[in-house]
């Protein structure tokens, strides 16, 4: 007697069977094509969504300061233009205000720190630690900047050679103009 096996009904049963090491071949197969047809499990796994969430969590076990933090990360975005940049300058504003989260976070972390009665060694080692984060902010900040400048000079050159090219092209239909008449 074949036994079959039972073909997964929903989405969490895919994720049962495909959220492993070695899945059957035509349950990946399955999950392909859903994931094909619906990208929506995509989205909300995304990377930097993760990251946020991780981060996020590492500080605050409170419902509020989540939402509070996740506002803040949507109105950064929003200032940012993030919705209207490339993919590339998006995921650098994700690091920005990933390294912001941190520094803020931490700051507050080493007020505390350094209110404690600590040895100097201590004192060293909160601060370095407070530099560290201080210094991936500005680089972070300074890779987005570099990216923005070099696409923002790289429009304008197309946008230059756009309008030679539209200069030459009027040009030329002077030209035939007075040279049919």
């Amino acid at each position: 007697m074949v036994m079959k096996t039972k073909k997964p009904e929903t989405i969490s049963d895919l994720i049962k069977l495909t959220n492993k090491e070695n899945p059957k071949p035509e349950d990946l197969k399955r999950l392909r094509q859903v994931l094909d047809e619906d990208s929506s499990l995509v989205r909300g796994n995304e990377t930097n969504k993760r990251a946020f969430d991780a981060v996020i969590n590492s500080y605050t076990t409170s419902a509020l300061m989540k939402e509070l933090y996740q506002r803040q990360i949507n109105e950064k975005r929003e200032s940012l233009n993030y919705g209207s940049e490339n993919v590339m300058v998006q995921m650098l504003i994700d690091q920005v205000i990933l390294c912001n989260i941190r520094l803020n976070s931490y700051e507050m972390f080493h007020a505390e720190k350094i209110r404690e009665n600590n040895s100097i060694d201590n004192g060293l080692y909160w601060d370095r630690l407070l530099s560290t984060y201080q210094r991936r902010f500005q680089k972070a900040c300074e890779s987005l900047a570099k990216v923005k400048k070099l696409l923002s000079e790289s429009d304008l050159k197309d946008q230059q050679a756009r309008t030679k090219k539209s200069q030459s092209t009027l040009n030329a239909q002077k030209l035939y103009k007075m040279l049919s008449d």
